[in-house]
């Protein structure tokens, strides 16, 4: 190989090192902003904590009130499984018939787990999805879910 040749082809691996390290730089800079942005978010759900536990409260008041209903009753005598109350993205909850609230994660490919909604967990739940799905509950717009969901139901038992 030519003394041209060579000199060439290490300017370009030198380059490409270059353009590798630019890039790599770039990346942890990304990565360090989210993390910084992370601890931000997670900062300030840690001070609405007491404000997440107010909102769990009333909504497991909320699921109390419901389960004492005629309508509540109708439909668990149908079913054990739990109902869907809130369709949020990639996830719900769910109303079992001991009045638990049941987290669940999902993807295009299927379920990622399911969780009570408790003290633990709200940790976990920012506080505007849980003030989401207790407006939802407020609204009466938890009804226009259930609705869909026994729909669901019945339209695959035929």
């Amino acid at each position: 190989m030519n003394k041209a040749k060579m000199k060439e082809l290490q300017l370009k691996i030198k380059k490409l090192r270059a353009q590798k390290l630019v890039k790599e730089m770039k990346e942890k800079e990304i990565e360090q902003k989210e993390k910084r942005e992370d601890t931000q978010r997670q900062k300030i759900e840690n001070k609405l904590l007491p404000k997440k536990k107010e909102l769990l409260k009333k909504m497991l008041h909320w699921t109390n009130k419901f389960l004492k209903t005629e309508l509540s009753k109708q439909l668990f005598a149908k079913t054990n499984d739990p109902i869907i109350i809130f369709y949020g993205n990639f996830n719900r909850v769910s109303l079992d018939k001991s009045g638990n609230l049941i987290y669940s994660k999902f993807c295009k490919y299927g379920g990622l787990g399911d969780h009570n909604i408790n003290e633990r967990l709200i940790r976990r739940l920012t506080f505007n999805y849980l003030k989401e799905v207790y407006e939802a509950m407020e609204s009466d717009k938890i009804f226009d879910t259930i609705a869909r969901e026994l729909k669901d139901r019945i339209e695959d038992d035929e």
